[in-house]
């Protein structure tokens, strides 16, 4: 699992375990971080075990009661605020500011730590480009650095740059097993799945026991269209945490790549029941009331929504017109899909007032947005060279940079656009539209059955060998 399967969410769920495993073996004599109470550390210990094993709720209420023992324990303070931060953002703000009233007592480390937090929350980028900078200067061998400038390079665009600090880290710490999981990612959204598959086995052998491994080989058996191996490594996952809400909702994926929308449906929504973090409930209700309306159940697709839009008075203020707008588009979407069209384009009109209302550096990308979803909305009125006009305006050249999450998107509106290209008469063009769909998944059964309906050839890409298995992998550990 990747929070949201792309390398930039990657990053973001390393963040959350930054430090890695040097930081983790410390010895209790000789501690890396300041606490007064002796069970305190214990809990921040143990805390950190499921924090960068992805159990976050866990993870969180072992941070809450080490501060329950210990209220100055600035470490466990940060690491709170970070997991608090997505449902939470005030809270967490409070959280580091309460945190900056012990600096005096905290080590080096511990104060520069917490300066990154507060610069970083704070949202001053600049400052917070050069406190990483110097944190390296100080602590060239502390993975700490390393995770955050990863970030930085990553929403740069600077992969390349990013790769070679996760080199980096593994040369301090050969069994960092988040590098690995990252690198792998990072290779499944370039295209080298050979490679995305060795280094997500190797992070499988450094961590057995734990349901992440096996959810990321799932994803990437998922992107690929290996469905078979990606439910058994899904099940296995929850095998090991029941809980485990990603491998619920990656299971619904499998379901909708085999085209099964009922049994994806049940999937998302069982996922998003044990979800924590509110944006990510929402993703997986919205996945449900997508495939519910592939299959016409009209009214049960709309009430997923009515879950989401009920969330919508408890959100912070800044946050409700974004989450409206982003509401007002799926409903659209839904209906067009249940062939409501002219409820459907009243959405959008609808999605498109409340964006006006939006920072004006926010504006330009939502209205691309827009411009995208109501092409979908004409498309499934039949409207197809209005429909292809839209689509093909921003649509990507291939998919390396497409990260499938619960519901692939991006796939099934390449779907819509090769049926209006097919509508037109023009079929070199549908054909192209599918090709990087097969080219990534020549297996996923909405294409796969929208080709056949459209009479569009299927390429099926080379099978790559299979590649070592854990064995073999151990021995470049």
């Amino acid at each position: 699992m990747t929070k949201k399967s792309t390398f930039a969410a990657a990053v973001a769920a390393l963040l959350l375990a930054a430090g890695g495993a040097t930081a983790a073996a410390l010895l209790l004599n000789r501690r890396d971080v300041t606490t007064s109470s002796p069970e305190a550390y214990r809990l921040y210990r143990l805390g950190r075990e499921n924090e960068l094993k992805l159990y976050n709720r866990e993870a969180l209420a072992s941070y809450a009661e080490a501060l329950s023992h210990d209220g100055r324990f600035v470490m466990a303070t940060l690491r709170l605020a970070m997991l608090i931060f997505p449902r939470d953002p005030a809270r967490a703000k409070d959280l580091i500011r309460s945190a900056e009233r012990y600096r005096d007592g905290l080590t080096r480390r511990e104060q520069r730590i917490l300066d990154l937090h507060v610069a970083d929350f704070g949202g001053d980028s600049e400052k917070y480009g050069a406190l990483v900078d110097q944190y390296l200067k100080e602590f060239p061998d502390d993975t700490e650095g390393y995770m955050r400038k990863a970030r930085q390079l990553v929403s740069a665009g600077k992969m390349p740059e990013a790769i070679a600090v996760y080199e980096r880290i593994l040369s301090i710490d050969p069994n960092d097993a988040f590098a690995y999981n990252t690198l792998g990612y990072y290779f499944l959204q370039q295209g080298d799945f050979a490679k995305a598959e060795d280094y997500l086995r190797r992070y499988r052998f450094l961590a057995p026991d734990q349901a992440n491994p096996y959810d990321s080989l799932g994803e990437l058996f998922t992107t690929t269209g290996r469905y078979d191996e990606a439910e058994e490594s899904f099940k296995k996952a929850l095998e090991i945490k029941p809980d485990f809400h990603h491998s619920i909702g990656m299971l619904g994926t499998v379901a909708l790549g085999r085209g099964e929308y009922e049994k994806a449906a049940t999937r998302y929504e069982q996922a998003a029941l044990v979800a924590e973090k509110p944006g990510e409930k929402g993703e997986l209700f919205i996945a449900a009331a997508y495939s519910l309306a592939f299959v016409g159940r009209r009214e049960e697709a709309l009430s997923k929504l009515l879950t989401i839009e009920s969330s919508i008075p408890s959100l912070a203020e800044s946050e409700r017109p974004y989450v409206t707008a982003r509401l007002h588009q799926v409903r659209g979407i839904v209906l067009s899909i249940l062939g409501d069209g002219a409820a459907a384009l009243a959405e959008v009109d609808e999605a498109a007032k409340v964006a006006e209302l939006l920072p004006a550096p926010k504006k330009e990308g939502w209205s691309r947005n827009l411009v995208r979803i109501r092409s979908l909305v004409l498309a499934r009125q039949g409207r197809a060279a209005e429909a292809v006009e839209g689509l093909s305006r921003d649509m990507p050249n291939d998919l390396k940079a497409d990260g499938l999450g619960y519901f692939p998107a991006v796939w099934m509106t390449r779907i819509a656009l090769a049926e209006s290209y097919v509508a037109l008469g023009k079929t070199d063009e549908a054909q192209q539209a599918l090709s990087p769909i097969f080219e990534k998944n020549p297996h996923f059964e909405p294409a796969v059955a929208t080709a056949r309906k459209l009479g569009l050839e299927i390429e099926v890409p080379r099978v790559l060998p299979a590649i070592q298995l854990e064995k073999e992998a151990a021995k470049k550990l």
